[in-house]
């Protein structure tokens, strides 16, 4: 052991020179400086380099390294790993209490040690192939070399555990704006959003009440009309616009009630209201646009249904004739 000890060579020479040079004695607290003064920085060298140093070093003093690999361990260095220990083995690291137990990702050379831990007496070579295999069938690259100076991988189990986590995350953002995200669509983190029905239809009466107070604050000369309406609610909210068009149905609930029809939008109040003008450019205007729920996704559903319904009405009137 004292033969393979660097530091050990490093601290009895200077020791020795302190010693003759200065005169120093050797005392306890000497040997801790000393000990401290000569240790060289950190390398982080992969297991397999230290393995094969470490077996040139052996070599070299004239030790046979598998004899005494034999000797230390009491096993026999050379047989083949059984398939059974293999396999216990890649569970162990792909499980929640291993190579994902403290960190999310881990590079080869984490796989290396930890099967070293795992499988006793195996040479590094069948480490490395054993390494390759678990990375192949038990891993998932998630970062390249370029990005991190080596290649990352995590488990599939822990991949699975992080998307629900955050598809949880997301969700809970979402809620207050009465959005969803569904499943992950399997590509570049893209989800798929839905509104609820009863969200869509209050941005929809929020939608019309902003155009229609701002068109009377502009002294737009124009009729504001709503439409396309599922319950009376959305007519009460509102009463007073211009137009509305009404199902025959909602008409008919409209009659039986007996409850008061305040007037929600009056183009007085919307003049002595403060509202400012808009002005857009052209960037401008597409950006809006983009960010209006109403003018963008509901606008695209409304024509589609319109022309579902017209070309609906083009086949009766065809069965007609």
């Amino acid at each position: 052991m004292r033969a393979f000890s660097k530091r050990h060579e490093l601290i009895t020479a200077e020791l020795e020179r302190l010693e003759r040079e200065e005169g120093k004695p050797r005392t306890g607290r000497l040997v801790q400086y000393v000990a401290h003064a000569t240790r060289p920085p950190k390398t982080h060298d992969t297991p397999e380099t230290l393995y094969g140093r470490w077996r040139q070093e052996a070599r070299q003093r004239g030790v046979d390294p598998e004899r005494l690999a034999d000797q230390v361990s009491g096993r026999e260095l050379h047989q083949p790993v059984a398939n059974l220990a293999v396999k216990r083995a890649f569970n162990q690291l792909a499980s929640p209490e291993g190579l994902t137990a403290n960190t999310s990702t881990f590079a080869r050379h984490d796989v290396v040690v930890a099967l070293g831990g795992q499988l006793a007496a195996v040479r590094a070579e069948e480490l490395g192939r054993l390494a390759e295999r678990f990375l192949a069938e038990r891993a998932v690259s998630v970062i390249a070399e370029h990005a991190a100076g080596e290649r990352r991988y995590t488990t599939p189990e822990l991949l699975k555990t992080e998307e629900r986590l955050d598809l949880a995350a997301l969700n809970q953002r979402l809620a207050p704006l009465g959005l969803a995200a569904s499943v992950p669509l399997g590509f570049n983190n893209t989800y798929a959003l839905g509104m609820r029905r009863a969200e869509a239809e209050r941005r929809g009466v929020k939608s019309v009440s902003e155009i229609f107070n701002y068109y009377k604050k502009m002294n737009y000369k124009t009729q504001i009309m709503g439409a396309s309406f599922r319950n009376i609610d959305e007519i009460l909210e509102l009463a007073g616009c211009d137009l509305l068009t009404i199902s025959p149905e909602l008409l008919a609930e409209l009659q039986a009630s007996d409850a008061p029809l305040p007037r929600a939008l009056d183009a007085q109040t919307a003049r002595a209201a403060t509202i400012h003008a808009v002005t857009y450019q052209e960037t401008s205007f597409h950006w809006a646009l983009n960010e209006d729920v109403m003018a963008t996704e509901k606008l695209a559903e409304g024509i589609r249904a319109f022309a579902a319904d017209s070309r609906k009405l083009d086949a009766m009137i065809e069965g007609m004739k």
